[in-house]
């Protein structure tokens, strides 16, 4: 009797230890499952996450590329703003026409909008770099460069000098003379080292320089608007000049 209770109580214990063993078991099992859950949200969530950032990172770029090309404009404006102020200011009262001056028509002109060209001395050097700063803006470089020419011949040491200088430059830059507009801008830079056109002439010699294919030298002249032109047009313009060509 003794050895038959002790049979069954050892039975009724291993199939206590048994079912406690199966419970342990499917914990353990459904812990696992519950990893694997929370690891595969994790995942997603890791995912999700990156594709924030990088669509933030997209976003970032387009606001900067944005901010830049406002940035240019305004920079332009400024620019072509202190051009006009300057002419303003220079010039308080149109030339009185002097005795014989003739006035020749664009051959055909007969509307408003047309340029007349006066063939004459100006009675004073603000109508007259005014007057060849006109001819320019509609495209008459010729006449221009002469005027020009001839209010540099006039006044040498005139404060407008370097802007007339820098003119002539840009009007053979324009003629796509790039030799002639190198020459012209560095005598701008040479001449008229605290002038206030001299970061934009060195910017203009460094596209002359690219455009008949002198790569070291137009590297060179950008760098030295980065380092020498700091928070002007050009610099800004020479900076992204170097990072498109690699620099």
């Amino acid at each position: 009797m003794k050895k038959t209770m002790a049979v069954i109580t050892l039975s009724f214990l291993a199939f206590a230890c048994s079912d406690e063993t199966q419970v342990i078991k499917q914990s353990i099992n459904n812990i696992k499952d519950e990893m694997v859950s929370m690891q595969s949200e994790m995942a997603e969530m890791k995912i999700s996450i990156e594709d924030v950032d990088r669509k933030t990172e997209a976003n970032k770029g387009s606001i900067n590329a944005n901010s830049n090309a406002l940035a240019e404009i305004r920079s332009e404006l400024s620019f072509l703003g202190s051009e006009v102020t300057l002419l303003k200011d220079k010039q308080k009262a149109p030339a009185p026409a002097a005795a014989g001056m003739t006035e020749i028509s664009e051959p055909g002109a007969q509307g408003e909008g047309n340029l007349i060209i006066i063939e004459d001395a100006f009675a004073d050097k603000s109508s007259l770099y005014s007057y060849a700063y006109e001819l320019y803006k509609n495209g008459k470089y010729p006449e221009s460069q002469a005027k020009f020419n001839e209010f540099l011949a006039k006044y040498p040491a005139d404060e407008l000098s370097d802007n007339a200088v820098y003119w002539l430059g840009e009007i053979q830059y324009a003629l796509k003379d790039y030799e002639g507009a190198i020459k012209l801008f560095h005598k701008l830079v040479t001449d008229y080292p605290d002038g206030n056109k001299v970061s934009d002439g060195l910017l203009k010699m460094a596209y002359s320089y690219g455009n008949i294919g002198k790569r070291a030298e137009s590297v060179v002249t950008l760098k030295k608007i980065v380092n020498e032109h700091p928070g002007t047009r050009a610099y800004n313009l020479a900076k992204k000049k170097l990072a498109s060509m690699g620099e």
